[in-house]
């Protein structure tokens, strides 16, 4: 398994922060990968990573609907700006993911999938149905990336 720079907790417990972000970062976040893997497609030439790249685009959409949703309605507080026990920058992060193997890649997207479904299953029942929805569409954009490869 590939490891994060300046992080030291499990596959599992970096999903989890990453998911537990202000939507905002989470999409900062994976922007940045994206890019990172447009850019590695050029240099590898492979149509694979432009796929998952692409994938990640779409997320991104859903998660900056999912952030109109609840930054001005919700008490925010309780997510972090930042991953505890992360050392790095979100530079670093989004580089480490896009540098790992297409299998890394997809494991990590996909426990990112069952994070956002987890919060969309909660925001449904509390009535949030707009913001589950684009929860649900994100984490359905990120499953697609196990097809694609």
């Amino acid at each position: 398994m590939t490891k994060i720079r300046n992080y030291d907790g499990t596959l599992d417990e970096l999903v989890f922060s990453i998911g537990n972000l202000h939507y905002d970062v989470t999409s900062m976040v994976l922007k940045k990968t994206a890019d990172n893997l447009v850019k590695k497609t050029y240099a590898v030439n492979s149509s694979k990573l432009r796929d998952i790249a692409n994938c990640i685009y779409e997320t991104t959409e859903h998660i900056d609907k999912a952030w109109t949703y609840c930054k001005d309605k919700m008490d925010c507080s309780k997510h972090p700006r930042q991953i505890p026990d992360f050392y790095g920058t979100i530079d670093d992060l989004a580089q480490d993911v896009s540098n790992a193997s297409d299998k890394y890649i997809t494991i990590f997207l996909d426990k990112l999938g069952d994070d956002f479904r987890r919060q969309a299953d909660a925001d449904w029942k509390r009535g949030r149905k707009k913001l589950a929805t684009e929860l649900y569409n994100a984490a359905n954009c990120l499953y697609k990336v196990k097809m694609e490869v």
